[in-house]
């Protein structure tokens, strides 16, 4: 029991060295940080873990408005004032561009779309891409056959500041025959645009795809969500407009398909899209705050909203499925502990960002103070916050995504993307994957005692 102790005790130590080196020498630090936990899996040293294992991106898109990572933890793409593009992330000693989203790229005549503006419908423009376009928002379609064994072409989705939803395919490497003996080779990633809608008046603001990959629900300033049958991506079709008492700024599908959770300034609904030709309003809340985030629980039984007024930003879980309407479950304010009402009024400027892991375990929060915050919310009713991450920065997360198999999770921080890994088999990896010199036993000694002397990295 001592020596376990003194093992806690060393580990905690090491851990905590880890985390003050962090900014001036990150390769000591990562090894720091490994061998804390090797040698006892304490708190301190799972989050020096997790610090560690960040890695930056200069995404090259002005500030990001939105960012996802693909089911398979491979791709992330971003999407900003300056358009989008999409990296590589699989290698973390290698992460590299694989293409951008611009929007001066030209529609193929198989892309051409047809559009519902209110009183009827007609070919989509089928004039080039207008240059320069912000990108809003972006999403992925589900594809069941996807993973991380077996990549197949995926359907990105992004929303423009000149009301144009632009669908793209994602293609992964791919072996080519060139038709000579031994001429096959393999083609890298590269990412292609399919078609574009015409439809929103005013810039675009959040797009989702449902869980089957056949739907597309897009919202603009103009007050409405449009749904699109996107089943056959290279020729979708409009399907039906809602319209809204104000702008909507977050759509998100539940995962059967059958609701959409949709929000905005001052408001919150749910719509039965059961028939996506004839959806139906089921509920409704209003109140005095901007709506800026939404997740859906995996099992579509709640969800969670990020809500900013002139007195701060906080997170509240609603339950779903309630027929006297949308019950709040619980409300959780986005810095270190848990708050009944609202964040400080620091917090008021800063935009709000969640994510939710694919088990609806852990709600990630970006709230004010340049940190990122974990809650457990097994139960919905009662999150339990387990750690915070600090992003280094007073300009708050704008984005948040998280997905892959080994937790990767993505931050937005003005034009750049922090990528932490949560699984900490996965971090040790990350960490170890990119260390330059080995730990020397003198350094080894200064921070372990006199512990047998083990270089965690090889």
């Amino acid at each position: 029991a001592v020596r376990d102790r003194g093992g806690a005790a060393t580990s905690r130590g090491a851990a905590g060295a880890a985390i003050r080196l962090l900014d001036r020498e990150p390769n000591l630090a990562g090894q720091l940080a490994v061998a804390a936990y090797r040698l006892e899996p304490t708190a301190l040293a799972a989050q020096a873990l997790v610090e560690a294992s960040v890695r930056q991106i200069v995404a090259s898109t002005g500030t990001i408005r939105g960012l996802r990572v693909t089911s398979d933890g491979r791709y992330l793409i971003a999407v900003g004032d300056a358009g989008g593009s999409v990296w590589d992330i699989a290698d973390p000693a290698r992460i590299h561009r694989v293409g951008d989203l611009t929007a001066d790229a030209t529609a193929t005549a198989t892309g051409r779309a047809q559009l519902a503006a209110g009183s009827g419908s007609r070919a989509a423009d089928s004039a080039p891409r207008s240059a320069g376009s912000a990108l809003r928002a972006v999403t992925i379609a589900p594809h069941p056959s996807a993973s991380a064994t077996a990549p197949v072409p995926q359907t990105v989705v992004t929303a423009g500041a000149d009301g144009v939803l632009r669908l793209w395919q994602l293609s992964p490497p791919r072996l080519v025959d060139d038709g000579a003996p031994d001429q096959v080779r393999t083609a890298a990633a590269e990412v292609a645009p399919l078609a574009d809608l015409h439809g929103h008046v005013g810039a675009g603001t959040a797009v989702a795809v449902s869980a089957d990959g056949r739907t597309l629900a897009s919202a603009g300033t103009d007050r409405t969500v449009r749904l699109w049958d996107v089943s056959r991506p290279r020729s979708p079709r409009a399907l039906a407009v809602l319209t809204e008492p104000a702008a909507v700024t977050n759509v998100v599908f539940t995962p059967d398909g059958r609701s959409l959770v949709l929000g905005g300034p001052g408001h919150l609904a749910v719509w039965d899209v059961t028939d996506p030709w004839k959806p139906r309003s089921r509920a409704e809340r209003t109140a005095a705050a901007d709506v800026r985030a939404i997740v859906v629980s995996p099992g579509g039984r709640w969800f969670a909203a990020t809500t900013t007024t002139s007195r701060g930003t906080q997170t509240e879980i609603f339950g779903l499925g309630d027929p006297r309407g949308l019950r709040r479950l619980a409300s959780i304010a986005p810095g270190p502990a848990p708050a009944s009402g609202p964040a400080p009024a620091a917090a008021a400027d800063v935009p709000g960002a969640l994510a939710l892991s694919a088990d609806g375990h852990v709600l990630v929060v970006g709230g004010a103070g340049g940190q990122i915050t974990l809650w457990d919310v097994s139960a919905p009713s009662q999150p339990v916050r387990r750690g915070v991450l600090p992003v280094g920065a007073t300009t708050g997360v704008t984005a948040l995504g998280l997905a892959g198999p080994d937790g990767a999770l993505a931050a937005a921080v003005g034009d750049g993307v922090r990528l932490w890994q949560l699984d900490l088999l996965a971090a040790q990896d990350e960490v170890c994957a990119r260390v330059g010199d080995r730990i020397s036993r003198e350094q080894w000694r200064s921070q372990l005692g006199h512990r047998r002397y083990d270089p965690p990295c090889g």
